[in-house]
């Protein structure tokens, strides 16, 4: 257990160990919530919360876009290239549906 003490601006020095663990910087928020026998200190995060909705419309989409037709032939074209499935794979072929 570790003991600190309250400066006369009311500053709270947080063992130098325990901002390393932490990995708290100068200048680093904290978000203090009130709980029965005291204080508890939680790093806030520099991101705002967001969903994974918002965090996949970030991404780049390469495929079909949705509500276009897929053609016969394209289907075929498609299954006519190597399925990669690791680095050692020796890039196999589905065969041709006909």
């Amino acid at each position: 257990m570790l003991i600190t003490s309250i400066s006369d601006k009311g500053q709270v020095i947080i063992p130098e160990h325990i901002r390393q663990i932490k990995n708290w910087k100068t200048g680093q928020e904290l978000l203090l919530t009130e709980i029965d026998d005291g204080i508890l200190l939680k790093s806030v995060s520099p991101f705002k919360p967001t969903t994974l909705n918002e965090v996949a419309r970030c991404l780049p989409y390469h495929g079909t876009a949705k509500g276009s037709p897929v053609t016969k032939d394209g289907i075929h074209d498609r299954a006519a290239k190597p399925c990669h499935s690791g680095r050692n794979d020796r890039s196999r072929f589905i065969p041709d549906l006909g």
